[in-house]
């Protein structure tokens, strides 16, 4: 029951990380010249991220801050790349967040971003990361036993038998060039210039 709790409180911090940048990728689209080997440089890049049953493979230590996952499902089943940051102010392990009430799990992580791909087939979204500091990927899809009725029952999950990968982002963190982020800052400058009265 408690890893029940702890899928549903996960989805809904992903309904609400609906923002994240989910466009797609040049890997995703065939165009490989973006993607980059984890180590290849110190810049930010694509970063292909694969799926199988049940694990992922080629998650490099690091990358810099401004890098994209894409999602390569090369396994027999469904999957998806569920990229969590760990909090700032967390010292659990991402495997002991794992074990934790739905509640307390959603104080510990950041839901960033996630891919899906049926199998055999690479996901259509990216995921960049944008700020510094610990993560996973973790798949949430239930491991499914048919009982005597034939009524599927998700006993397990994924990333229970294995499909959880932790790396680290460097670097700093991206500043928010948009209009409305420039309009607020130059706000706030105006009114910390102005003299009180």
């Amino acid at each position: 029951m408690r890893v029940i709790s702890i899928l549903a409180v996960l989805v809904v911090l992903l309904l609400a990380a609906c923002d994240a940048d989910t466009s797609p990728s040049p890997a995703a689209s065939g165009d490989s010249s973006m993607e980059a080997s984890p180590g290849e440089s110190g810049e930010a890049g694509v970063y292909t991220i694969v799926g199988n049953e049940y694990s992922f493979a080629n998650v490099p230590d690091a990358v810099p801050v401004g890098s994209s996952l894409t999602f390569d499902n090369q396994g027999e089943e469904a999957h998806e790349m569920v990229v969590l940051r760990r909090n700032d102010d967390s010292t659990l392990s991402f495997e002991e967040i794992a074990n934790l009430d739905s509640e307390a799990a959603q104080n510990e992580v950041t839901i960033v971003g996630l891919a899906t791909a049926p199998a055999g087939e690479a996901g259509a979204d990216s995921v960049t990361l944008t700020e510094p500091g610990d993560y996973a990927l973790i798949c949430f899809f239930p491991m499914v036993e048919n009982t005597t009725n034939e009524s599927p029952i998700p006993l397990r999950q994924h990333f229970m038998e294995g499909m959880l990968a932790t790396f680290t982002v460097t670097g700093e963190a991206e500043m928010d060039m948009s209009p409305d982020a420039s309009a607020d800052e130059n706000e706030s400058e105006e009114a910390q210039a102005s003299p009180s009265s």
